[in-house]
C-alpha cells in the first residue's frame, strides 16, 4: 500500500488528473481480483485446508484446475463480447477514448489476475503466509515501476500501462504455483479440467461469495463514476487518493483477516465452536488495539499530512474529505471484519451477502442525490459502515461465537478517543512552547499513542496468556541480541569477551 501511494502520487502529476481518473478506474478491477473471480480465492482456501488437513493432495489439483478452467471461460466470453461491442461504442461517440482503450485489454488482464488467485490461495490454504505475501510485494513493486518508466518514457496509453502492471500477477502465479508443489507435492496444470463435485461447491458458495465481493466492489467503481459524472473527471481521481491512503492502516492487518478463512476451517474441524470463539476473541482484540489508535492519530494529523504529501490547494482539501471518512469506515469496518471472516470459514456467507447487495443499493443511491462531493462520500461510507456491523452481530448470534463484539469495539474506541485527546493536548502545549513544526507534531503523538497502547496491554485488553507470550517473545529476542552482542565483542577483541 505504501507503494501504491507513491506510484499513485507519481502518476497524478505525470498523467493529469483526468487521465489518472480513468487509470484508477480500471486499477480497482486488477487490483482487487475479486470482481470476476467467483469467490475462486476463499473457496479455494476453504478446499485446500480441509484437503491438507486430510493429506489429499489430489483434490488440491483437482480444485486448482478448475477454478483456473471458470476463470479461463469467463474472461475468453468476456474478451470476446467486449471485442464484439467496442466497434458500436466508438461509432456511438459518446464513451471516453480513454475509457474504450482500457477496455479492450481489461478481459486480458483480469485473466493475469485471476489465474494469480488460484495458486495464492492455494498457499493461503496451506497457511504458507510469508512466501505468498514476498512474491505478491516483489512483483506488485517490479510491475509498478514499470509503469512509471512507461510513463517517465511518454507513454500515455492506457491499455499499454495495463498490460504493463497486470503482468505482475501472471509472474506471481508462476512462482506460487512452484512454492506450492514444494509443500505438497507434484501438481499438474490442466486449465480443461472441471470437476463436477467440486464445480457445484464453486457455485454453491463461490457464488454466493461472489456476490458479496462484487457488490462491494461494483459500487465502489459506480461511486467513481457517479462522482466523475457529478464533480468533474478529477473528482475520480481525488477519491482514489484519498480512498488508497485511509486504506493504509487496514492493510496492515489485512493478513490477519486472510489467514483468518483457512485457520478458521482447521479450528472449526478440530474444536468447533470454542476454536472459533477463541479465535475470534482474540482476532477482534488485536484488530481494535492496533487499527483503532492508529486510525485516530492519522485523523488527528490528516491535514498536516495531506499537504505534505501533494501540497496545500483545491486538490488536498478533496483529497482529506475521501480521507477523513475512508479512515472512520475502514477502522469500524476492520473491527467487524473477524467474525465474517469466520463466517466465510464454515460457509455461513448470507449475512454478508445480503449486507452487500443492499448496502452497494442504498450507498450508491444517497451518493446520487446528496448535494456535495464530501456529503456523497460520507453518505456511502455511512451505509458502508452500518452494514459491517450489522453483519458481525448478526454472525455472532447465529454461529454462535461467545462474547459481545460491541463490548470489544467499544473498549478500543475508548482508547482511540484517549489517544486523540493526548496527542491534542501535547499538540497545543507544543504550539504554545515553540516546538519544532511537523516533526515534533507527529512525533509526540506517535509516542502517546504507543505508551496508551502499551497501558491497554497491560491493563486488561489481552488476557493473562497472552501477555506471558508476549513477554516470553520479548525475553527470547532480548537473549539472542544478547548473544549477537557478546559474539560480535568476543570476535573483536580476539575471543577475550567483553570486560
Amino acid at each position: 500500500m505504501g507503494l501504491a501511494l507513491v506510484l499513485s502520487t507519481i502518476l497524478l502529476h505525470q498523467l493529469g488528473a483526468a487521465r489518472y481518473g480513468t487509470w484508477s478506474l480500471f486499477l480497482v478491477f486488477l487490483g482487487s481480483s475479486s470482481v470476476f473471480d467467483f469467490g475462486l480465492g476463499t473457496t479455494i482456501e476453504r478446499i485446500v485446508a480441509g484437503a491438507e488437513w486430510r493429506h489429499d493432495r489430489e483434490e488440491i489439483e483437482r480444485t486448482l484446475n478448475t477454478g483456473a478452467t471458470l476463470v479461463v471461460v469467463v474472461t475468453g466470453s468476456l474478451q470476446a463480447a467486449i471485442l464484439l461491442v467496442r466497434p458500436a461504442l466508438a461509432r456511438y461517440g459518446q464513451v471516453d477514448s480513454l475509457i474504450l482503450e482500457g477496455l479492450v485489454v481489461l478481459p486480458v488482464c483480469l485473466l493475469m489476475t485471476s489465474l494469480s488467485v488460484i495458486p495464492s490461495s492455494g498457499l493461503a490454504g496451506i497457511q504458507q503466509m510469508v512466501p505468498l505475501n514476498a512474491a505478491r510485494a516483489g512483483f506488485a513493486t517490479a510491475s509498478g515501476l514499470a509503469v512509471v518508466a512507461l510513463v517517465a518514457a511518454g507513454v500515455r496509453r492506457i491499455d499499454v500501462l495495463l498490460l504493463t502492471y497486470a503482468s505482475g500477477s501472471a509472474l506471481v502465479a508462476v512462482l506460487c504455483w512452484h512454492l506450492l508443489e514444494r509443500r505438497v507435492g507434484r501438481l499438474r496444470f490442466r486449465p480443461w479440467a472441471l470437476d463436477r463435485t467440486l464445480r457445484r461447491e464453486f457455485t454453491r458458495f463461490g457464488g454466493r461469495l461472489q456476490m458479496a465481493s462484487l457488490a462491494p466492489q461494483l459500487a465502489d467503481n459506480v461511486l467513481r463514476v457517479v462522482l466523475g459524472a457529478r464533480f468533474g473527471a478529477s473528482a475520480m481521481g481525488y477519491f482514489d487518493l484519498g480512498s488508497r491512503a485511509a486504506l493504509v492502516p487496514r492493510s496492515a492487518i489485512s493478513a490477519l483477516f486472510v489467514s483468518m478463512v483457512p485457520f478458521g476451517v482447521r479450528e472449526h474441524l478440530a474444536e468447533g465452536a470454542a476454536g472459533l470463539s477463541r479465535l475470534h476473541h482474540r482476532a477482534v482484540r488485536y484488530t481494535c488495539l492496533f487499527i483503532l489508535p492508529v486510525s485516530a492519530l492519522i485523523l488527528l494529523e490528516s491535514r498536516q499530512l495531506v499537504e505534505l504529501w501533494i501540497g496545500p490547494g483545491a486538490a488536498a482539501e478533496r483529497v482529506l474529505d475521501v480521507l477523513r471518512v475512508y479512515l472512520v469506515m475502514h477502522a469500524l469496518g476492520a473491527a467487524a471484519a473477524p467474525a465474517t471472516m469466520i463466517g466465510r470459514a464454515v460457509g455461513r456467507i448470507g449475512p454478508e451477502v445480503i449486507a452487500a447487495v443492499v448496502g452497494a443499493i442504498l450507498g450508491v443511491s444517497l451518493a446520487a442525490v446528496l448535494p456535495s462531493f464530501p456529503h456523497a462520500v460520507l453518505g456511502f461510507a455511512t451505509i458502508n459502515i452500518a452494514g459491517a456491523l450489522a453483519v458481525a452481530w448478526v454472525l455472532c448470534a447465529i454461529l454462535p461465537l461467545t462474547g459481545n463484539v460491541f463490548a470489544e469495539i467499544g473498549g478500543a474506541l475508548a482508547l482511540a478517543s484517549g489517544t486523540c485527546l493526548a496527542a491534542w493536548a501535547l499538540g497545543v502545549i507544543l504550539r504554545f512552547a515553540g516546538g519544532n513544526g511537523v516533526v515534533w507534531e507527529l512525533a509526540i503523538p506517535a509516542g502517546t499513542a504507543a505508551l496508551l497502547a502499551l497501558i491497554a496491554a497491560i491493563g486488561g485488553m489481552l488476557r493473562r496468556e497472552e501477555r506471558r507470550f508476549w513477554i516470553d517473545v520479548l525475553q527470547r529476542a532480548t537473549a539472542r541480541s544478547t548473544r549477537s552482542l557478546e559474539t560480535e565483542g568476543s570476535t573483536r577483541m580476539g575471543g577475550g569477551g567483553w570486560s
